[in-house]
């Protein structure tokens, strides 16, 4: 039977903690070096693969939050896209108001911030659980910084990541449980 904390559903010895009481994953995840660096491509290759239980859409973090998603695997290595390079929008939380994350040319933004909505720089980013991959409470950033959109109508602001994606030495891959 599976050890379950109700507080840390992800965790890897030295690569820390991951609190996030709200997801629903295994405890067992797969920590993995990385092996590969493409920028150009917002990608990165880790050491494990399908051998490993490795497959597409498996979410892919630091212990300081999501840096992106398995989109190709082989037996022994993982072809990781990185959150920069993502060509969907992801749905997210800000203070628990619904959003839209949209990634263009490496910039993470948030558009469509109304005057009534208490968001402000330093608010946390978190996935929202309306997609299939991304299960809600998994933190990606904070807001940077926050302007006024260009036709006048809202403002929009600038997510940094809460991982530093310049400088990354080991990830880990989460699996799902199986319900």
């Amino acid at each position: 039977m599976e050890e379950h904390n109700q507080n840390t559903y992800y965790h890897y010895g030295s690569v820390g903690d991951y609190n996030c009481p709200k997801c629903d994953f295994k405890r067992d995840n797969i920590k993995n070096s990385i092996t590969k660096v493409d920028y150009k491509n917002n990608e990165i290759t880790i050491n494990k693969g399908l051998e490993d239980g490795i497959s597409n859409n498996q979410i892919v973090i630091t212990k300081d939050g999501m840096i992106g998603k398995v989109i190709d695997s082989s037996n022994k290595t993982s072809i990781v896209k990185l959150i920069t390079g993502f060509t969907n929008p992801v749905s997210i939380l800000i203070n628990d108001i619904p959003k839209v994350l949209t990634i263009d040319n490496y910039n993470l933004y948030v558009k469509g911030i109304n005057n009534g909505e208490n968001i402000k720089v330093g608010d946390k980013v978190i996935t929202s659980g309306l997609s299939d991959i991304f299960p809600k409470g998994i933190i990606i950033g904070e807001i940077e910084s926050i302007s006024k959109e260009k036709n006048d109508v809202g403002y929009f602001g600038k997510v940094k990541l809460s991982s530093d994606i310049n400088n990354l030495r080991f990830v880990i891959v989460l699996k799902r449980k199986i319900s």
